[in-house]
């Protein structure tokens, strides 16, 4: 069941991911390519040649699916024959159990809804649960309404995936055209979670076309994973939570560390027990998640030393949050948290997030290169207060260090204390940018980023004097930055699959990037000019 075009294009991405041209220094690397980092969607899996069709009464194909699903001498593809849309209440999960015959070969099951089934989990039981070793296909159906409590006297292991969950190591899971509605985990805990789908250790977990509304989990409100590779395509999460508290067990000195992280997408390694070291979310849009600790929408770690690569293309991350905590030092990455990988982000829009303490799009915490191209970031915050003249950081990026190239973005009305678009390191490149409204509100940093960034040339920043500070020049993001007001529009959809925020035809941005090392496209998909310097910022105008 591949990917159509996936495979090449990943593998490209990934070459891409180890270089890069450009100027910028000996050692700079950019995204050229980005259009190689996206990937379509899966199509159905074709189940003509079924081995099983469920039909009859409601008590019927609550019965024959478990049969079936039970049944390892075919295993095979399961399918709804019905002409009227349908919910099966559940009383307790199905369950596909692992068979010794598994051993040497994994079994193949194939469940197809037709897009008139739903399962309800009634908010008292999980909807499904895969054994070991079995490589499960689920396609064109509904879920609503699993649940798992706190409770080790259920029967439900692991309290931790409402609608879906994988019970041991190994196999791989594939989702297809789904949804996912008010599927909830209870407990609260650091290794627990997945409101709707939780899964250990798959060779691949995939994930396409499919929808998350209003789960819960401790950490992911949508989906867990631990040790998989993890691909999400053309998926819609919203309003997903993770409630949790205080990160991860060993967080922090003194913490509970119960949870709290990644509102919809919580991974945590891609490499134990994976086909690659590798996680992709491709044309996904991602509102009004939260999570208690960080990661409003997307928590992402992967093993420092694994080789492992995290790819962020075309998508949208808008209104996700990490609120307001007693504890200082939560509230971070208000959409996208990454840490350990190898990590590029590409043609996305990232606009009204917020964090409390830090990064109010985006925290990379990263021993890796990381790298952010063709992408706009409009009105992201972190906490701040402008009567006090007072603040946290990172209004749209808090990096941390490890090398960062930041290319052909534009950062618009972010807000924060310091860096209102980027708290930067001395690590961090910045080249073709357009900086414009970004609010900082203390006066000895810097606001539209920390420190002066290293230069790769191309970029607009405007104003040059500081909001709140009347006389008091803000600090330069790099050494031949254009204090120029680029005149920038409204967020909106100007083309392509992600708003953009054009600037003003023949303004300052119009072809004032740099002209060595660019994508041959914007971030709307347009091509960028060859041969002439392009213009700086997101999309291309002219």
């Amino acid at each position: 069941m591949p990917f159509h075009r996936a495979a090449i294009l990943l593998l490209a991405a990934l070459g891409a991911s180890c270089g890069g041209g450009g100027g910028g220094g000996a050692n700079a690397t950019w995204v050229t390519d980005a259009g190689a980092y996206d990937v379509l969607p899966l199509a159905p899996v074709d189940t003509s040649a079924r081995h099983h069709v469920i039909s009859g009464t409601e008590a019927d194909m609550i019965a024959d699916l478990q049969a079936a699903l039970q049944d390892h001498a075919t295993g095979g593809i399961i399918v709804f024959d019905t002409d009227v849309d349908v919910t099966l209440h559940l009383t307790q999960q199905f369950y596909i159990p692992y068979s010794a015959s598994l051993e040497t070969t994994p079994r193949p099951i194939v469940i197809d809804g037709i897009g008139k089934v739903t399962l309800d989990g009634q908010n008292a039981t999980r909807i499904l649960q895969k054994g070991y070793r079995i490589d499960l296909t689920v396609q064109n159906l509904r879920f609503v309404n699993g649940r798992v409590e706190d409770d080790a006297a259920d029967g439900l292991a692991a309290e931790s995936g409402a609608a879906i969950n994988v019970e041991n190591w190994d196999g791989r899971l594939t989702v297809i055209n789904c949804s996912f509605e008010n599927c909830v985990c209870t407990e609260d805990g650091p290794d627990r979670g997945g409101g709707a789908i939780r899964a250990a250790g798959q060779r691949h977990v995939r994930l396409s076309g499919c929808t998350f509304l209003n789960c819960s989990g401790s950490n992911g409100g949508a989906v867990n994973t631990l040790g998989c590779q993890l691909t999400v395509v053309d998926c819609t999460f919203t309003g997903n939570t993770a409630h949790g508290y205080g990160g991860g067990l060993d967080a922090r000195p003194g913490h509970a560390g119960m949870g709290g992280i990644g509102g919809a997408i919580y991974t945590d390694g891609v490499s134990q027990n994976a086909d690659a070291p590798r996680s992709v979310l491709s044309r996904c849009t991602f509102t009004g998640n939260t999570a208690g600790d960080h990661g409003g929408a997307v928590f992402n770690y992967t093993i420092p030393g694994s080789g492992s690569v995290s790819i962020v293309s075309r998508c949208t991350f808008e209104n996700n949050t990490v609120p307001w905590s007693d504890d200082l030092y939560v509230g971070t990455s208000g959409a996208l948290y990454t840490q350990g990988a190898d990590t590029s982000v590409v043609d996305s829009t990232f606009s009204g997030n917020f964090a409390y303490y830090a990064g109010g799009a985006i925290s990379f915490h990263t021993d890796r290169l990381s790298r952010v191209a063709n992408c706009t970031f409009s009105g992201n915050s972190v906490w701040y207060d402008e009567g006090a003249k007072d603040g946290n950081w990172g209004g749209a990026i808090a990096e941390y260090g490890a090398p960062l190239y930041i290319s052909h973005c534009t950062f618009a009305d972010n807000r924060a204390g310091i860096g209102a678009a980027i708290r930067n390191d001395v690590n961090t490149w910045l080249k073709s940018c357009v900086f414009s409204g970004n609010l900082g509100t203390r006066q000895w940093e810097g606001h539209s980023v920390r420190i002066t960034a290293l230069d790769g040339g191309g970029n607009v920043q405007w104003p040059q004097v500081k909001n709140l500070w009347p006389g008091v020049d803000d600090v330069p993001a790099t050494a031949t930055v254009v204090f120029a007001d680029a005149q920038l529009g409204a967020l909106g959809n100007n083309g392509g699959p992600t708003r953009t925020r054009l600037p003003l035809p023949g303004g300052p941005a119009i072809d004032a990037g740099s002209d060595s090392g660019y994508p041959a496209t914007d971030q709307r998909g347009q091509p960028r000019p060859l041969g002439v310097r392009p213009d700086a910022g997101a999309a291309e105008v002219e």
